[in-house]
């Protein structure tokens, strides 16, 4: 919930409604949206190195990493090195994640996958397969075009 909670918020301060996001009078009510940032980059920064965490980030819906890099240039405008810097780790162990997760999401889905996905001449998985007209053997469209303009 914590981090369903901040990533809400992020996307209010820094996200594509952030241009929505008016106060009549700032000073009456003490809003001050850098030092705002400041802090909710505090709270995800100081709580990065608990993984469960980092995972609950990652998996919510709401989170954009380009809101993260958006909230990283905005405080660096202001000077806020400290944070950015933090920041920045946290965004890379993002992405660290991001990568292993769509490594071994796309070797679940070939160890799954049935013998008739993968091409019969390169024996690899078949992204875009087309029927050969006069055998009607399925293969990959790149495979079949290579083999056609080097002929």
């Amino acid at each position: 919930r914590m981090a369903s909670s901040l990533n809400f918020v992020l996307n209010k301060i820094v996200g594509p409604q952030c241009i929505e996001l008016k106060v009549t009078n700032p000073g009456k009510y003490k809003f001050k949206p850098i030092q705002l940032l400041s802090d909710l980059i505090n709270i995800y920064t100081n709580l990065a190195s608990i993984n469960m965490f980092v995972m609950a980030v990652y998996g919510d819906d709401l989170f954009k990493i380009d809101n993260a890099k958006k909230a990283s240039r905005i405080l660096k405008k202001h000077r806020f090195y400290d944070e950015v810097n933090k920041l920045n780790e946290f965004i890379g162990k993002l992405e660290e994640m991001n990568q292993s997760q769509e490594v071994n999401e796309e070797e679940r889905i070939y160890a799954e996958a049935p013998e008739d996905f993968f091409c019969p001449i390169a024996f690899c998985f078949m992204k875009d397969p087309v029927r050969l007209p006069t055998s009607g053997v399925t293969v990959d469209r790149s495979t079949i075009k290579r083999i056609l303009l080097n002929d």
